[in-house]
């Protein structure tokens, strides 16, 4: 007490537990015999005084072992200590952790605790210090693996022998196996009498271990730590239920509390990766409170599996405790910074929410079923030969065979359902099943099946009486006799799936019912995969050279129209993703569909703000995708002796790289690798070659090698151990030149570098992969570097950091992700701003203006344009800001319709980009330069300009300013009222911006597209394309102007004199959108309020109709001034102003003369005025 007040006063510890010891300890983590018996000796003195307090730890590991700096050692954590004898159940006010429940623990859980609870005896501390002392010994724990293997073998199994784990350690066996005895009888009764018998065996002069000098026992300094992505979610569901849902996102569970699991993710490359993959689960777990955090671990990989420590893991509890009320997946202070700001919401108490997306295809109706895609020919040449066969009644056979994943069983179906409409043919659809003693026979008793009669009960008795083989052949011969009676009755078409595991026998009298004397109308079709040809010959034989047919992998094409409909509802995905994952899946239809199983698992696939569906590139898996085809990496290796499996994988690692000459490099590197000698000593060319033998891959001439299928490489290198992987990827890394500049060798420099943790080199190739992609217009390869530098770039580096964000930012505008392209440059623009590039963050604040621009706020447009000049003060008459600046600032004039001093700038812009090598500012300007000279009449400047733009454009490959280009270009044929070009150019740009997977370049084109069919008559089909102008803006962009798009379904709208509906839509535009004053918007809304205002029987407003022509002549081109014309003459029609009708007419007529499409549309009106 002092001064009334309890207090606690505790030993403050210095030095480390041992754990943490194991954890800084290289590769198999053992240490030196004497170094671990002389720790062993001081840990069972210690837990020798506990014993004779009448005390039992119950929770004894490394972690809870403290090596103080001055030799001894503590043991820290008893809050599980009984006193001997005692019952083990914990009342309701004990501690949190209990033993049952906690997987560290169960790695030194005696076996008696396994099977419920038992009174506390000093015998469960002494087999707890059996484990660490083997631990010590050899690196690991006796028993690995799963919890159900871990437990088995506490209860059930002898612990590995010492010496053939470590030859050196076998002096201590004895000793070690009565500490792990099953029965506690059978152990040292307590640690001092075990503590006797470790000194007799000890060594000589370990007898009497002197007390190490103080500071000796323990590094003073701390081990190097990681930052790791922890998540913590309520405890529940059994604990094998929660390893799997973790280890479906690489993560481990890292500790359980009373009510409380804490999963890992100490795998992941990077501290962002692990917390994206944190928020995958968090979100796959789907129920109660979640908490994804960060924090320094230290973490080892050993063959014990992965070890964690740190206070984190210990005090999860109390981090628990804060956080607000509320069923949400929160994140902590901590993790936010490191993750992406459209991942998390504000919160409260210092923690944010995770948003959380949609699944995959929540809300948006049962996907269709996927197309069968490019096998039409095969399906159609497979029915044509059947039909042919059955209508002559002659017996044929035809073979199929297939790679695995290819989609047989799919083809097979699809033609059954062909067959079967077309009676009276009867479809057998059977399969086989891998042969024993059982199943051989399956297939022949569904055979007998078809027989119009049943066989004769002697016949089946006799056959089934006979020896194993002789009933087989029996039974085959009965079913092909059924086979030729069922056809003999009508055609049959048998389609026999997998017909590779059929015995012979039943192979053998299948095929002679197609061969038999009497004529019937019998068809087969044997599907297989490879080898049932090589095997069986005669097969071949029999079915002739057009009844053997082998299924191929799709065509790239269809491999990406199948990918389009397993995206479904995603409709806008870029055309070199598609791509991307066509090639990563070889064109294999079930790879293909694993691929878009991991994107809708991450989360890849998500809703927008304004409901649309979208492939967020960010979030898609390419670096893990190998994880969905884990059992085909098992399967490859099964067949590999053991050196060329680690040989395989060293060959997954390097991936795109391999070579002879790299893999040469990289075995060379590993030969200081003790463990690896028997791969070192292979010879590359020759292992590469035996690997071509096994069907891994292929090794062409030059030396180069590559995968047979790209995701088997995926996988392969998902499947390798971590520790072994990362010691692969560092001899990878060992073959790379720095100054390398090939895309593809700067990618493996990445890769390799992220595993083995060296995050600058990584980040700084990922960010030069990044420039160069953006720059050649590679915009998915860009965004996907970009994602993966900011994922490893250092929070101190920033330099790199801004160069990524920009980068990213740029990307992003190009491909119409405006909002994350916003976030991007402002980030960007601000720490350009910390690091006192001024210029730069000028640019980048011009960027963001562009974003604006694109989503049609104009107003935040200008304002950021203004910030950018005051932010590059001083650079402003120098490139590259000068040029970027009047292009800004001339589009701000074009946006408010001022289109002479905007041309004025966009001249200056293009002029100063030229001179400067600014090809992206001369890009810009040239798509928007010749729309201003079209608006002002000086068309044959306008049509070389907008020709010139199309020509820089192909030869940059800029395939979205093309379609801008083709976009804007309709000002042009309006002008010079050449319909069939402005459509045609309209056309084109939908057509790059589906290739783009560009909603807003396909919205303004559609939108351009309906103005252009309203003016011809065509209204109809105009409001199908307003219409889905409105829905992808809605949809896409529901921050943007969408006054236009509703003013033109108003107009369209008067069209049909649906006046109710035109108002409706006037009235939003009012509420949401009013455009600027002396804007083309507001001239139009004008003359949508006087068609309303003018109801039918009213007079002709003649001076307000007047001052609205006005308005419009000075400020409309000619197409757009009929329009102002032909409402004006719809109103004065109606009014019965004849006078006013024929001068509208007249003045109408005269600006239409040089067009017949626009004819249309008078003269639809003339017709109205002499019928009235």
């Amino acid at each position: 007490m002092h001064e009334g007040r309890p207090f606690l006063v505790l030993e403050l510890l210095r030095g480390q537990t041992l754990a943490e010891l194991l954890a800084t300890h290289p590769e198999p983590a053992a240490l030196p015999p004497e170094e671990a018996v002389r720790w062993m000796l001081l840990i069972l003195e210690a837990v020798a005084r506990l014993h004779e307090a009448g005390l039992v730890h119950r929770d004894l590991k490394p972690e809870n072992l403290f090596l103080r700096e001055q030799g001894s050692v503590a043991l820290v954590d008893l809050g599980l200590t009984r006193e001997v004898g005692t019952a083990a159940e914990p009342s309701s006010s004990e501690p949190e952790t209990l033993p049952e429940e906690r997987p560290g623990t169960l790695l030194y859980m005696a076996p008696e605790l396994s099977a419920g609870p038992v009174p506390a005896e000093p015998s469960a501390d002494v087999y707890a210090l059996g484990v660490v002392f083997f631990e010590l010994l050899t690196g690991r724990p006796p028993f690995i693996g799963d919890v159900a293997e871990v437990l088995r073998g506490h209860a059930s199994l002898r612990a590995p022998r010492l010496g053939s784990l470590r030859p050196e350690a076998a002096a201590w066996e004895p000793f070690v196996a009565r500490c792990l005895a099953k029965e506690p009888a059978h152990r040292y009764l307590h640690a001092a009498e075990a503590l006797e018998a470790l000194r007799r065996l000890a060594v000589p002069g370990l007898s009497a271990v002197p007390e190490p000098a103080p500071g000796s026992s323990a590094p003073v300094s701390r081990p190097r730590e990681r930052l790791v992505a922890l998540l913590a979610v309520q405890a529940g569901a059994p604990l094998p239920e929660v390893s799997a849902a973790l280890a479906a996102e690489g993560g481990v569970l890292a500790r359980v509390h009373r009510e409380l699991y804490v999963a890992a993710f100490p795998e992941a490359l990077s501290p962002a990766a692990g917390l994206k993959a944190a928020a995958h689960a968090a979100l796959r777990w789907g129920r109660g409170p979640r908490l994804i955090h960060l924090a320094e671990l230290q973490v080892h990989m050993g063959r014990a599996g992965t070890r964690l420590s740190g206070a984190a893991l210990e005090q999860a509890p109390l981090w628990w405790a804060r956080l607000p009320p509320g069923e949400h997946p929160w994140i902590s202070a901590e993790a936010a910074p490191w993750m992406e700001p459209g991942e998390w919401l504000d919160g409260e108490a210092g923690f944010h929410r995770l948003r959380e997306v949609d699944g995959a295809r929540g809300g948006a109706g049962e996907a269709p079923p996927a197309p069968l895609v490019g096998r039409e020919p095969l399906l159609a040449a497979l029915e044509a030969r059947a039909q042919a066969s059955l209508g002559r009644r002659q017996p044929a056979l035809v073979v199929l065979e297939s790679g695995p994943g290819l989609g047989r069983s799919r083809l097979l179906e699809a033609l059954a359902q062909r067959l079967v409409s077309r009676p009276p043919v009867q479809v057998v659809r059977l399969g086989a099943r891998p042969a024993d003693s059982e199943t051989l026979e399956t297939l022949p008793r569904a055979l007998l099946a078809l027989a119009p009669e049943p066989v004769a009960e002697e016949e089946l008795s006799r056959a089934l009486s006979l020896p194993p083989d002789a009933r087989r052949q029996t039974l085959a011969r009965l079913a092909a006799r059924a086979l030729r009676q069922r056809a003999a009755q009508g055609p049959v078409a048998l389609l026999l799936d997998d017909a590779g595991h059929m015995d012979t026998a039943t192979l053998d009298a299948v095929v002679q019912a197609t061969s038999a004397e009497e004529v019937v109308p019998l068809w087969i079709c044997l599907a297989s995969a490879p080898g049932l040809l090589a095997l069986r010959p005669a097969l071949a034989e029999r079915a002739g050279p057009e009844g053997v047919w082998e299924l191929p992998p799709l065509t790239a094409e269809d491999s990406q129209q199948l990918l389009r409909a397993l995206l479904w509802p995603v409709e806008y995905v870029p055309q070199a993703l598609l791509e991307q994952l066509a090639a990563l899946a070889g064109d294999v239809p079930r790879h293909l569909e694993e691929l878009v199983r991991a994107l809708q698992a991450t989360g890849a696939v998500r809703r927008t703000p304004g409901g649309a569906w979208e492939l967020a590139l960010e979030a898609v898996p390419l670096g893990s995708a190998g994880r969905v085809l884990a059992p085909l990496a098992a399967q490859a290796l099964a067949a590999l002796p053991s050196p060329l499996q680690t040989l395989a994988r060293l060959g997954a690692v390097l991936g795109e790289a391999l070579s002879v000459e790299r893999l040469a490099l990289a075995l060379a590197a590993l030969e200081q690798e003790p463990e690896l000698e028997a791969l070192a000593a292979l010879d590359a060319g020759a292992g590469l070659r035996r690997l071509e033998r096994a069907g891994l891959l292929h090794v062409e001439a030059s030396g180069r090698a590559a995968f047979l299928q790209p995701l088997l490489r995926e996988a392969l290198e998902a499947a390798t151990p971590p520790q072994l992987r990362e010691r692969l990827h560092r001899a990878a890394l060992a073959t790379t030149r720095e100054g390398e500049t090939a895309n593809a060798l700067l990618r493996q420099r990445a890769r390799h570098a992220a595993a083995v943790g060296e995050g600058a080199l990584a980040c700084e190739c990922w960010v030069l992969l990044a420039e160069k992609a953006w720059r050649a217009f590679r915009d998915v390869e860009a965004e996907l570097a970009c994602t993966a530098a900011l994922e490893w770039v250092a929070s101190g580096d920033g330099p790199l950091r801004l160069r990524a964000l920009a980068t990213r930012g740029r990307v992003r505008l190009r491909s119409h992700r405006y909002r994350e392209a916003c976030q991007d440059v402002a980030r960007a623009a601000a720490l350009a701003l910390e690091l006192g590039a001024h210029a730069e963050a000028a640019l980048l604040l011009l960027e963001q203006a562009t974003a604006l621009d694109w989503l049609e706020d104009w107003e935040g447009a200008q304002a950021l344009v203004e910030r950018a000049a005051e932010a590059g003060r001083g650079w402003e008459e120098r490139p590259p800001l000068a040029p970027r600046l009047a292009l800004a600032r001339g589009r701000t004039e074009a946006r408010r319709g001022s289109w002479e001093p905007a041309l004025l700038l966009l001249e200056q812009a293009a002029r100063e980009a030229e001179r400067s090598g600014d090809t992206e500012v001369l890009t810009v300007a040239l798509t928007m330069w010749p729309v201003g000279l079209a608006y002002l009449g000086r068309l044959e400047e306008a049509e070389a300009l907008f020709l010139r733009a199309l020509e820089h454009c192909q030869a940059r490959g800029d395939m979205l300013h093309l379609a801008v280009v083709h976009m804007n270009r309709f000002a042009l044929w309006l002008s010079r009222l050449d319909l069939s070009r402005a459509v045609e150019d309209l056309q084109q740009a939908q057509a790059l911006a589906h290739r783009l997977a560009h909603a807003q370049v396909e919205r303004f084109s559609g939108f351009n597209l309906a103005v252009l069919l309203l003016m011809v008559g065509r209204v109809q089909e105009a409001e199908a394309a307003a219409q889905r102008a409105l829905e992808l803006g809605q949809r896409y962009f529901p921050e943007s102007s969408l006054g236009p798009d509703r003013l033109l379904l108003a107009r369209l709208c008067l069209e049909r004199a649906e006046t109710q509906e035109a108002l409706r839509h006037v009235r939003w535009v009012e509420t949401h959108a009013a455009p600027p004053a002396e804007s083309t918007p507001a001239l139009l809304l004008a003359l949508v309020r006087q068609v309303l205002a003018q109801g039918e029987g009213a007079a002709y407003a003649h001076g307000e109709w007047e001052a609205l022509l006005a308005q419009a002549r000075q400020r409309c081109a000619p197409f757009e001034l009929v329009d102002v014309l032909l409402e004006a003459c719809g109103c004065a029609l109606r009014a019965g102003a004849r006078e006013a009708l024929q001068r509208l007419l007249a003045e109408a007529s005269e600006l239409v003369t040089a067009t017949p499409a626009l004819q249309v549309r008078l003269e639809a009106m003339k017709a109205r005025a002499l019928r009235t």
